[in-house]
């Protein structure tokens, strides 16, 4: 393997974390926090379940790119 990430994969690594942090950070927390304070309500626990499902793609897509780096 390569001492270094070639910049093609390196770059979509960075761009997929940052964006899932955003992602975490402006629509995932808000809802928990909502969570929080009214406690069980069906309704949140599905709109967090929809938001989720988009960070689990791109952490996967993030993890088959930097898979990729291994096979260069």
């Amino acid at each position: 393997a390569p001492e270094f990430m070639p910049y093609t994969l390196s770059v979509p690594a960075l761009l997929l974390i940052a964006t899932i942090f955003a992602d975490t950070a402006f629509r995932v927390v808000p809802v928990h926090n909502r969570l929080g304070t009214t406690g069980y309500d069906a309704s949140l626990i599905d709109e967090l379940t929809r938001k989720n499902r988009l960070r689990t793609f791109m952490w996967t897509v993030r993890c088959l790119v930097l898979g990729g780096f291994f096979y260069l």
